[in-house]
Formats: C-alpha cells, structure tokens, sequence
C-alpha cells in the first residue's frame, strides 16, 4: 500500500452556530445517527458534536443505529494516485469480509473475527497501528445476534464520542410500540401517500422517491424485514374494505406470529426521532440536512405535528496530494448529484 498522504486542515460546518444549539435534557436529549462503518470524517463531526453539546449539560446523547438500510459496513473506500496516470486519484475499495449484498445489516450475523484480522494482514501488511486497533476492536465479537450489533460494539471500541451515547437504538427495532402509528397508516395509507409526494415534489434537489400509488393498492414508508432475505417495499391493500398490509410481491403481512418485522424508512425513521416531547435536536449530516425538509413538511402536513429542529455538523478533511489537480467543489457537488439521480 502507498505511503498516506498528509492530511491538511480540518473543516467543519455548522449550522446553525453550535453556540445556538438548545440545551438537551434528560427527557429531551440530542439525537443523531448514521449507518454504521469505519466512519469518514463527516460523519465523525456529528458525534463530536453530540458528546460536546451534550457532555456540556451532563446527559448523554442517543444514536440511532441504521440496520434496516442494505450497505456494506466492512468496506473501506481509500484514495490512492492512480499508478498508470500519477496526476489523477482514484477511490479503491478494501473489503475486511463478506456481506450479503442485498440484505439489511441487522439482518444478518456477524462476520468472524479471524476474518477480519486475516484480510487486515493481506491488504495492510505493515500499515501501522491503526490495523491492529481495528483488529483487536473486532476480539470476541462474533456472539452478537448481527452484523449491525457487531458494528456497533467494533466502533463504540475504536471512537470514544460514540461510545459516549446511551444504548444504541436499533431503526429495526422502532416501531415495536407504535401501534397507534402503525394503525394510522394502514387506515389513512391514501392520504399519507399523497402527502408524502407532495413533500417530496417540493425538494427535488433531496433524491427521495415519491410513494406509489394505485388504484388497488398503495406503498407506505415501512420495510418488512426477514433474517437473511431482501427486504421489501410495504403496501396496504385497499381493494376491500378492510385494509391489510402486503409486500410489493402481493403477499399478506399478517405479521402475529410470523418472523417478518416492520421497520421505518428514512423519512418516517426521522419523523419518529424528532419528536418535540422526545428529543431537543437532531444532528444531520448533509444528506438528512436536504432530505429532512421533505419530513417536516409531510409531517406537518399529514399527522398536523411540528418536529423537534435539526441542525448540521459535517467536517472535511484534504489529503495532501501534491501533483493531482482538481475542479472547484461546486463541480464536484454537481457530479454527485448527477449521478446519484441517474
């Protein structure tokens, strides 16, 4: 592996002003939250932020653990020049083990330890300390009941602004006791819908797709997850008079006594943790910063409730290469949303 290059200042943004952010209490506290991995540097600024915010008014902050959401947590995207073409980088990918690509990560069981440590050996021979730091954050954790649980414990080792946090809350694990909701969007699916999609036409720039709707049949924000399947999209039938809720595939979701659980999408995941009388603030990095806008509104609009406020913490760091040029950060911004509405 090449020589690291140096990393050059730090920098980080937020708003608002960190000065202006509110007091958390202990029935109001912080709320932040991400997928889990070994967290780049913009991810790394929320949870500073947190503890700090936090630690101030002698509470802890809670995280929200994304493992309901299809990513692979033990993939390492580096920068490297790229050998063939010196003025130019490229991304490459380093794998510490397998995951099942199409399966939420707190779906499926941990990855073996002697795993990690075997690829770590292979792919960072002689990398220095922070190899064997990731290596001993993984020691004795192959009992936990998933991958996402792993990942968990693996970062509270290895980041001490994380493991500042009370217990984890699992996003598949949410909507446990939230039979009022879960009713409510099985009787009002329609009317949740539509105003979901035109929340969601008000922020095009955010990337979140419209729910469908049909004359049969209409999608709302929920997963149903399976240990080791795909999940699936949630709809409710409303060919008959009484509603019921079905997979994408048409399939009834009884749900009493069967091992398929309802788990929240991204923007009802948001809705539920920015309860005013839950939560003091939310902490987005610039992804839930532009999409949540679309939650507020649907929100607002759909359950007539105003969410608790959201602010931004997000951090850059420039590695210092030398010799590769590069185009102003608006390029850059450009590209990416290009490609991700592609």
């Amino acid at each position: 592996m090449a020589h690291a290059p140096s990393p050059r200042p730090i920098h980080p943004r937020l708003a608002p002003s960190i000065d202006a952010w509110p007091t958390p209490t202990t029935d109001r506290p912080i709320w932040t939250g991400h997928q889990l991995s070994l967290f780049h540097p913009g991810i790394v600024a929320k949870y500073l932020a947190a503890e700090a915010v936090s630690e101030r008014a002698g509470i802890a902050y809670r995280n929200i653990v994304v493992d309901q959401d299809v990513y692979d947590p033990l993939a390492l995207m580096l920068p490297h020049r790229d050998p063939r073409h010196p003025g130019r980088l490229f991304m490459q990918v380093f794998r510490l083990g397998s995951v099942a690509a199409d399966v939420p990560v707190g779906m499926q069981p941990p990855v073996e330890p002697a795993v990690v440590e075997t690829n770590l050996r292979d792919l960072f021979d002689g990398a220095g300390p922070w190899a064997q730091a990731v290596r001993e954050a993984f020691l004795g954790t192959e009992e936990v009941p998933s991958l996402a649980a792993q990942l968990d414990t693996v970062v509270r080792r290895l980041f001490p602004s994380f493991a500042a946090a009370e217990p984890a809350t699992f996003a598949s694990a949410m909507l446990a006791g939230e039979s009022e909701l879960i009713d409510h969007l099985l009787h009002d699916a329609p009317r949740c819908a539509r105003r979901y999609n035109a929340a969601v036409k008000q922020f095009p720039g955010a990337g979140m797709k419209p729910m469908g709707v049909e004359p049969d049949r209409v999608e709302v924000p929920l997963w149903a997850l399976r240990w080791m399947k795909p999940r699936r999209r949630v709809y409710v039938d409303i060919a008959d008079s009484s509603p019921m809720f079905i997979t994408d595939a048409g399939e009834p979701l009884a749900l009493e006594g069967e091992d398929t659980t309802l788990a929240p999408r991204a923007l009802l995941m948001t809705a539920l943790l920015r309860r005013p009388d839950r939560t003091s603030l939310f902490i987005h990095g610039t992804g839930g910063w532009a999409y949540d806008r679309i939650t507020e509104r649907w929100w607002r609009d759909w359950r007539d409730e105003s969410l608790a406020p959201m602010t931004l913490a997000t951090a850059d760091v420039y590695l210092d290469f030398d010799d590769v040029s590069h185009g102003p950060p608006e390029t850059l911004r450009q590209a990416i949303w290009r490609a991700h509405h592609l």
